[in-house]
Protein backbone atom coordinates (compact mmCIF):
# COMPACT_ATOMS: atom_id res chain seq x y z
CA UNK A 1 0.00 0.00 0.00
CA UNK A 2 1.57 3.29 -1.05
CA UNK A 3 1.68 6.12 1.48
CA UNK A 4 -0.81 8.43 -0.27
CA UNK A 5 -3.45 5.70 -0.31
CA UNK A 6 -2.76 4.82 3.33
CA UNK A 7 -3.34 8.36 4.51
CA UNK A 8 -6.77 8.43 2.86
CA UNK A 9 -7.77 4.96 3.99
CA UNK A 10 -6.90 5.01 7.70
CA UNK A 11 -7.95 7.10 10.68
CA UNK A 12 -6.15 7.47 14.00
CA UNK A 13 -7.77 5.90 17.07
CA UNK A 14 -6.87 6.18 20.74
CA UNK A 15 -7.25 3.00 22.81
CA UNK A 16 -6.20 3.07 26.45
CA UNK A 17 -2.51 3.95 26.55
CA UNK A 18 -2.04 3.24 22.84
CA UNK A 19 -2.84 4.74 19.47
CA UNK A 20 -3.39 2.95 16.18
CA UNK A 21 -4.58 3.41 12.62
CA UNK A 22 -7.72 1.59 11.56
CA UNK A 23 -9.76 1.70 8.36
CA UNK A 24 -12.02 4.74 8.07
CA UNK A 25 -15.48 3.88 9.40
CA UNK A 26 -14.24 1.57 12.15
CA UNK A 27 -16.47 1.79 15.22
CA UNK A 28 -16.25 0.66 18.83
CA UNK A 29 -18.76 -2.08 19.62
CA UNK A 30 -17.66 -2.74 23.19
CA UNK A 31 -15.19 -1.43 25.75
CA UNK A 32 -14.32 -1.98 29.39
CA UNK A 33 -12.27 -0.21 32.06
CA UNK A 34 -11.48 -1.71 35.46
CA UNK A 35 -9.50 0.53 37.78
CA UNK A 36 -9.01 0.20 41.52
CA UNK A 37 -12.46 1.57 42.42
CA UNK A 38 -14.36 2.14 39.16
CA UNK A 39 -16.02 -0.18 36.66
CA UNK A 40 -16.99 1.19 33.24
CA UNK A 41 -18.29 -0.88 30.36
CA UNK A 42 -20.13 -0.32 27.10
CA UNK A 43 -21.65 -2.69 24.57
CA UNK A 44 -23.64 -1.44 21.60
CA UNK A 45 -25.69 -4.65 21.64
CA UNK A 46 -26.78 -4.04 25.25
CA UNK A 47 -27.69 -0.37 25.56
CA UNK A 48 -30.22 -0.59 28.39
CA UNK A 49 -27.83 -1.08 31.30
CA UNK A 50 -27.15 0.72 34.55
CA UNK A 51 -23.49 1.01 33.44
CA UNK A 52 -22.50 2.25 30.00
CA UNK A 53 -23.20 5.05 27.53
CA UNK A 54 -26.61 6.72 27.38
CA UNK A 55 -28.02 8.75 24.50
CA UNK A 56 -31.05 10.91 23.77
CA UNK A 57 -32.78 13.76 25.55
CA UNK A 58 -34.12 11.33 28.16
CA UNK A 59 -30.76 9.68 28.86
CA UNK A 60 -30.84 10.46 32.61
CA UNK A 61 -34.31 8.98 32.95
CA UNK A 62 -33.18 5.87 31.06
CA UNK A 63 -30.25 5.44 33.46
CA UNK A 64 -32.52 5.79 36.49
CA UNK A 65 -34.98 3.29 35.02
CA UNK A 66 -32.19 0.76 34.44
CA UNK A 67 -31.14 0.99 38.09
CA UNK A 68 -34.74 0.58 39.22
CA UNK A 69 -34.93 -2.58 37.11
CA UNK A 70 -31.77 -3.94 38.74
CA UNK A 71 -33.07 -3.08 42.21
CA UNK A 72 -36.42 -4.75 41.60
CA UNK A 73 -34.70 -8.01 40.65
CA UNK A 74 -32.90 -8.27 44.00
CA UNK A 75 -35.11 -9.11 46.95
CA UNK A 76 -34.90 -6.78 49.97
CA UNK A 77 -32.74 -4.24 48.12
CA UNK A 78 -33.33 -0.60 49.05
CA UNK A 79 -32.23 2.82 47.89
CA UNK A 80 -29.99 4.25 50.61
CA UNK A 81 -28.44 7.38 49.10
CA UNK A 82 -28.61 9.80 46.18
CA UNK A 83 -27.34 13.19 45.10
CA UNK A 84 -27.11 15.51 42.11
CA UNK A 85 -24.12 17.83 41.72
CA UNK A 86 -23.81 19.70 38.46
CA UNK A 87 -23.18 17.18 35.69
CA UNK A 88 -22.91 14.27 38.16
CA UNK A 89 -25.64 12.15 39.75
CA UNK A 90 -25.46 9.22 42.16
CA UNK A 91 -27.84 6.49 43.24
CA UNK A 92 -26.93 3.93 45.89
CA UNK A 93 -28.67 0.65 46.68
CA UNK A 94 -27.97 -1.95 49.36
CA UNK A 95 -29.03 -5.41 50.44
CA UNK A 96 -28.14 -6.46 53.98
CA UNK A 97 -27.76 -10.14 54.82
CA UNK A 98 -27.87 -11.38 58.40
CA UNK A 99 -25.23 -13.46 60.20
CA UNK A 100 -26.87 -16.70 59.09
CA UNK A 101 -25.75 -15.90 55.53
CA UNK A 102 -22.05 -15.51 56.31
CA UNK A 103 -19.72 -16.86 58.99
CA UNK A 104 -18.10 -13.41 58.94
CA UNK A 105 -21.20 -11.77 60.33
CA UNK A 106 -23.70 -9.44 58.65
CA UNK A 107 -22.70 -8.45 55.13
CA UNK A 108 -23.97 -5.67 52.87
CA UNK A 109 -24.07 -5.91 49.10
CA UNK A 110 -23.89 -2.29 48.02
CA UNK A 111 -23.84 -0.60 44.64
CA UNK A 112 -22.80 2.99 43.98
CA UNK A 113 -24.04 4.04 40.55
CA UNK A 114 -22.70 7.30 39.13
CA UNK A 115 -23.85 9.16 36.05
CA UNK A 116 -21.85 11.94 34.39
CA UNK A 117 -23.41 14.01 31.64
CA UNK A 118 -21.52 15.42 28.67
CA UNK A 119 -24.00 17.87 27.19
CA UNK A 120 -21.60 18.87 24.42
CA UNK A 121 -21.54 15.25 23.23
CA UNK A 122 -25.25 14.62 23.91
CA UNK A 123 -24.03 11.65 25.91
CA UNK A 124 -24.12 10.34 29.45
CA UNK A 125 -21.56 7.95 30.93
CA UNK A 126 -22.43 5.77 33.91
CA UNK A 127 -20.21 3.63 36.09
CA UNK A 128 -20.23 1.78 39.39
CA UNK A 129 -17.88 0.55 42.08
CA UNK A 130 -15.04 -1.73 41.02
CA UNK A 131 -15.28 -5.49 41.17
CA UNK A 132 -16.03 -6.82 44.70
CA UNK A 133 -15.70 -3.31 46.20
CA UNK A 134 -19.38 -3.25 47.13
CA UNK A 135 -19.22 -6.23 49.49
CA UNK A 136 -19.02 -4.64 52.95
CA UNK A 137 -18.61 -6.80 56.07
CA UNK A 138 -19.77 -5.15 59.28
CA UNK A 139 -16.98 -6.87 61.21
CA UNK A 140 -14.61 -4.50 59.37
CA UNK A 141 -16.25 -1.39 60.84
CA UNK A 142 -19.59 0.35 60.70
CA UNK A 143 -21.50 -0.01 57.48
CA UNK A 144 -21.98 3.76 57.30
CA UNK A 145 -18.26 4.53 57.37
CA UNK A 146 -17.40 1.80 54.85
CA UNK A 147 -20.18 2.91 52.53
CA UNK A 148 -19.17 6.57 52.68
CA UNK A 149 -15.59 5.59 51.87
CA UNK A 150 -16.87 3.60 48.90
CA UNK A 151 -18.83 6.59 47.61
CA UNK A 152 -15.84 8.89 48.00
CA UNK A 153 -13.51 6.55 46.11
CA UNK A 154 -15.90 5.85 43.23
CA UNK A 155 -16.83 9.52 42.94
CA UNK A 156 -13.17 10.54 42.89
CA UNK A 157 -12.50 8.22 39.96
CA UNK A 158 -15.66 9.12 38.04
CA UNK A 159 -14.54 12.75 38.21
CA UNK A 160 -11.48 11.70 36.20
CA UNK A 161 -13.62 10.76 33.18
CA UNK A 162 -13.31 13.86 31.00
CA UNK A 163 -13.98 15.05 27.47
CA UNK A 164 -10.63 15.02 25.63
CA UNK A 165 -10.97 14.94 21.82
CA UNK A 166 -8.28 12.91 20.11
CA UNK A 167 -5.49 13.66 19.26
CA UNK A 168 -4.11 14.85 22.60
CA UNK A 169 -1.18 14.15 24.94
CA UNK A 170 -3.10 13.79 28.21
CA UNK A 171 -2.18 11.23 30.86
CA UNK A 172 -4.38 8.24 31.57
CA UNK A 173 -6.44 5.88 29.41
CA UNK A 174 -8.56 6.78 26.39
CA UNK A 175 -12.03 5.27 26.56
CA UNK A 176 -12.56 6.29 22.93
CA UNK A 177 -11.65 9.24 20.68
CA UNK A 178 -13.69 11.62 22.86
CA UNK A 179 -13.41 10.44 26.48
CA UNK A 180 -10.41 9.97 28.75
CA UNK A 181 -9.87 8.46 32.20
CA UNK A 182 -7.41 11.16 33.23
CA UNK A 183 -5.61 9.53 36.18
CA UNK A 184 -2.09 10.84 36.70
CA UNK A 185 -0.62 7.72 38.34
CA UNK A 186 -1.65 4.21 37.39
CA UNK A 187 -2.82 1.60 39.86
CA UNK A 188 -1.19 -1.81 40.21
CA UNK A 189 -4.35 -3.44 38.83
CA UNK A 190 -5.73 -2.01 35.61
CA UNK A 191 -7.73 -3.52 32.78
CA UNK A 192 -8.71 -1.85 29.54
CA UNK A 193 -10.32 -3.66 26.63
CA UNK A 194 -11.89 -2.43 23.42
CA UNK A 195 -13.40 -4.17 20.41
CA UNK A 196 -13.69 -2.52 17.00
CA UNK A 197 -15.89 -3.41 14.08
CA UNK A 198 -13.58 -2.78 11.12
CA UNK A 199 -15.83 -3.97 8.30
CA UNK A 200 -18.73 -6.29 7.55
CA UNK A 201 -16.77 -9.30 8.77
CA UNK A 202 -13.56 -7.84 10.16
CA UNK A 203 -13.12 -7.01 13.84
CA UNK A 204 -10.32 -6.58 16.35
CA UNK A 205 -10.24 -6.73 20.15
CA UNK A 206 -7.38 -5.22 22.16
CA UNK A 207 -6.98 -6.06 25.85
CA UNK A 208 -4.32 -4.68 28.19
CA UNK A 209 -4.12 -5.94 31.77
CA UNK A 210 -1.68 -4.68 34.38
CA UNK A 211 -1.82 -6.85 37.46
CA UNK A 212 -0.24 -7.54 40.81
CA UNK A 213 0.43 -10.92 42.39
CA UNK A 214 -3.28 -11.37 43.13
CA UNK A 215 -4.21 -11.36 39.44
CA UNK A 216 -1.27 -13.49 38.27
CA UNK A 217 -3.14 -16.82 38.37
CA UNK A 218 -5.99 -15.39 36.28
CA UNK A 219 -3.63 -14.03 33.62
CA UNK A 220 -1.56 -17.22 33.49
CA UNK A 221 -4.78 -19.18 33.03
CA UNK A 222 -5.60 -17.12 29.96
CA UNK A 223 -2.12 -17.57 28.51
CA UNK A 224 -2.13 -21.38 28.71
CA UNK A 225 -4.68 -22.02 25.92
CA UNK A 226 -2.87 -19.49 23.71
CA UNK A 227 0.45 -21.29 24.13
CA UNK A 228 -1.22 -24.57 23.13
CA UNK A 229 -2.65 -22.84 20.07
CA UNK A 230 0.86 -21.76 19.03
CA UNK A 231 1.79 -25.41 18.58
CA UNK A 232 -1.08 -25.93 16.11
CA UNK A 233 -1.30 -22.77 13.99
CA UNK A 234 1.26 -20.87 11.98
CA UNK A 235 2.98 -18.44 14.32
CA UNK A 236 5.97 -16.16 14.61
CA UNK A 237 7.49 -13.62 16.95
CA UNK A 238 6.14 -10.16 16.21
CA UNK A 239 6.80 -6.95 18.11
CA UNK A 240 3.72 -4.74 18.62
CA UNK A 241 3.94 -1.26 20.17
CA UNK A 242 7.46 -2.08 21.31
CA UNK A 243 6.36 -5.23 23.17
CA UNK A 244 7.67 -8.67 22.16
CA UNK A 245 5.03 -11.28 21.50
CA UNK A 246 3.76 -14.18 19.46
CA UNK A 247 1.31 -13.93 16.57
CA UNK A 248 -0.78 -16.96 15.63
CA UNK A 249 -2.63 -16.83 12.30
CA UNK A 250 -5.07 -19.30 10.74
CA UNK A 251 -7.19 -19.25 7.62
CA UNK A 252 -10.85 -18.64 8.35
CA UNK A 253 -12.75 -21.95 8.11
CA UNK A 254 -15.61 -20.51 6.04
CA UNK A 255 -14.06 -17.60 4.13
CA UNK A 256 -10.87 -18.51 2.30
CA UNK A 257 -9.82 -14.87 1.83
CA UNK A 258 -10.02 -14.11 5.57
CA UNK A 259 -7.65 -14.82 8.45
CA UNK A 260 -8.21 -15.27 12.17
CA UNK A 261 -5.44 -14.13 14.46
CA UNK A 262 -4.27 -13.80 18.04
CA UNK A 263 -1.25 -11.90 19.34
CA UNK A 264 -0.05 -12.12 22.94
CA UNK A 265 2.78 -10.24 24.63
CA UNK A 266 5.45 -12.68 25.73
CA UNK A 267 6.94 -11.07 28.84
CA UNK A 268 4.42 -9.25 31.04
CA UNK A 269 5.51 -8.43 34.58
CA UNK A 270 3.13 -8.55 37.52
CA UNK A 271 3.17 -5.57 39.84
CA UNK A 272 3.86 -3.07 37.05
CA UNK A 273 1.66 -1.12 34.64
CA UNK A 274 4.56 -0.45 32.31
CA UNK A 275 4.74 -4.09 31.19
CA UNK A 276 1.10 -5.24 30.98
CA UNK A 277 -0.24 -8.45 29.56
CA UNK A 278 -1.52 -7.46 26.11
CA UNK A 279 -3.77 -9.60 23.94
CA UNK A 280 -5.02 -8.72 20.46
CA UNK A 281 -7.34 -10.98 18.49
CA UNK A 282 -9.79 -10.78 15.63
CA UNK A 283 -10.63 -11.55 12.03
CA UNK A 284 -9.55 -9.69 8.92
CA UNK A 285 -11.23 -10.11 5.52
CA UNK A 286 -9.66 -7.98 2.81
CA UNK A 287 -12.92 -8.16 0.83
CA UNK A 288 -14.46 -5.79 3.38
CA UNK A 289 -12.54 -3.07 1.52
CA UNK A 290 -13.08 -3.63 -2.21
CA UNK A 291 -11.21 -0.42 -3.04
CA UNK A 292 -7.93 -2.06 -1.95
CA UNK A 293 -8.73 -5.77 -2.22
CA UNK A 294 -6.68 -6.08 -5.42
CA UNK A 295 -3.59 -4.58 -3.77
CA UNK A 296 -2.97 -7.09 -0.99
CA UNK A 297 -4.23 -9.96 1.12
CA UNK A 298 -5.93 -10.14 4.50
CA UNK A 299 -2.58 -10.91 6.13
CA UNK A 300 -1.13 -7.72 4.62
CA UNK A 301 -3.93 -5.66 6.16
CA UNK A 302 -3.43 -7.39 9.52
CA UNK A 303 0.30 -6.66 9.59
CA UNK A 304 -0.32 -3.03 8.56
CA UNK A 305 -2.73 -2.54 11.47
CA UNK A 306 -0.45 -4.25 14.01
CA UNK A 307 2.50 -2.13 12.85
CA UNK A 308 0.45 1.03 13.45
CA UNK A 309 -0.13 0.28 17.15
CA UNK A 310 2.15 2.45 19.27
CA UNK A 311 2.29 3.81 22.82
CA UNK A 312 0.66 7.22 22.54
CA UNK A 313 2.39 10.40 23.68
CA UNK A 314 2.33 10.48 27.51
CA UNK A 315 0.24 7.32 27.54
CA UNK A 316 2.66 5.51 29.83
CA UNK A 317 3.58 8.52 31.96
CA UNK A 318 2.51 7.69 35.51
CA UNK A 319 3.15 3.96 35.07
CA UNK A 320 6.04 2.10 36.64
Amino acid sequence: MDQDKEIKFFNSYCAGRFEMKLPIGSTIISSQLESEFLHLTFNDRQTENEVGFHYGNDRVEKWEANIETKKSRREATQYISSFERGDMQMLGINRRMQESYSKNGPVNFSNVFLYKDFAELKLGVSGKEGLSRGTLYERNGTFESQYQSLIDNVLSEMNLVNHAPWPHNQLGLCLNNQLLFNRQRAYENELYAVEYKLGDMSFMRVESVAYNEGWKKMIDGQRGPFKRMLSVFSNKRVKVAGFDGYLAVALHPYHREAVKFKWLSSSPKFGTTRHPSIKIRGTININDWPQIADRGKSLDMLMTILASIQPRENGFVGTW
